[in-house]
């Protein structure tokens, strides 16, 4: 019978030896949970109701939820530990034909998104607001899944619909009914069976992402590791810490080689060095603390996803070994 932390993670080559069982949390032994014949957005979505529920130890979960958990006390806190991350510029997505060619035109657009609580959704509003100028009160939001948590507010002021027809987002561009699709990630464009695919809005959504990254140094978080408060005690969250920092350590080389994971979606691994030095994944709360107060300002003041400004602090555990601070 299993005796240690419950833990699931998403595979990755930052964290393929913690799976592997290459590398372990020194005297903390864990329950990894088998990821096989899950995708990405299934285990965060999934590990997020398991975190706020209590059914699990340890997870790779949403920023967007864990931020409202710690807002409404749950008993979870982050490491800062950050596996996931990805730029959302090649996720936005339109008709061939349309005459949408820069966010700035958003205002007034109907989008389509999957829960609009996803945090790869709240990243593209920080976008669309803090580098486009587009509020989220100007654009009509369309859901094609309901939240995942009842605790997720649905903000004052915003139109946000709920399409339950289940036709897929291509298919609502191009019956007209929406003019934008925002993707939780860049790559394949979603198609139309009669119509075909649609096309970014960016003509080069690979100089989109490094223009970004050059102008606010932001690598956007999307999800990281948390773990319950009452086994976060100091020793515990050094060894985990260690042990995910050298998961990485092994696994980075595959990360910028694998075209699913290295930081510029459809750019060439090899120029990742000259952009974002030899470790695109910071851990670390200072190394991230540009990021994070991006992201907890934004989520307050304009998204009303918080009650309150949480601070970079209140994220994670007071003591955290001198390497992760």
């Amino acid at each position: 019978m299993a005796t240690g932390l419950r833990t699931s993670l998403v595979p990755s080559g930052l964290t393929a030896a913690i799976l592997a069982g290459e590398v372990s949390p020194e005297g903390v032994p864990l329950d990894v949970v088998d990821p096989a014949g899950r995708t990405t957005s299934q285990i965060i979505d999934q590990n997020s109701r398991e975190m706020v529920a209590g059914q699990l130890d340890i997870a790779e979960m949403s920023f967007g939820t864990y931020s409202k958990a710690r807002d409404h006390g749950i008993p979870i806190v982050a490491l800062p530990i950050f596996p996931g991350r990805r730029f959302l510029q090649p996720g936005i997505f339109v008709r061939p034909d349309s005459d949408l060619h820069n966010p700035v035109q958003l205002s007034g657009k109907r989008v389509v998104v999957g829960q609009f609580w996803q945090t790869a959704y709240v990243w593209h509003r920080i976008v669309l607001h803090q580098t486009h100028g587009v509020a989220q009160e100007e654009i009509e939001w369309i859901r094609t899944a309901p939240e995942r948590w009842d605790l997720l507010p649905m903000p004052n002021g915003v139109k946000i619909g709920l399409d339950t027809s289940k036709r897929n987002p291509a298919e609502l561009l191009y019956a007209g009914e929406a003019d934008v699709y925002l993707a939780p990630r860049g790559g394949a464009a979603p198609v139309d069976p009669e119509h075909g695919a649609l096309t970014t809005i960016f003509r080069d959504s690979v100089a989109a992402q490094r223009q970004y990254f050059r102008e606010t140094g932001m690598f956007p978080i999307i999800h990281l590791i948390t773990i319950r408060e009452e086994h976060a005690t100091p020793g515990t969250v050094g060894a985990l810490c260690e042990a995910f920092a050298e998961s990485k350590r092994r696994g980075l080389p595959r990360s910028i080689a694998d075209s699913h994971e290295t930081p510029i979606t459809g750019g060439d691994p090899s120029e990742v060095p000259s952009l974002f030095g030899d470790d695109p994944w910071p851990y670390g709360v200072e190394r991230n603390r540009h990021v994070l107060v991006h992201y907890l300002a934004d989520v307050y003041a304009h998204q009303h996803l918080t009650n309150r400004q949480l601070t970079v602090e209140e994220l994670f555990p007071q003591e955290l070994p001198a390497a992760f601070r």
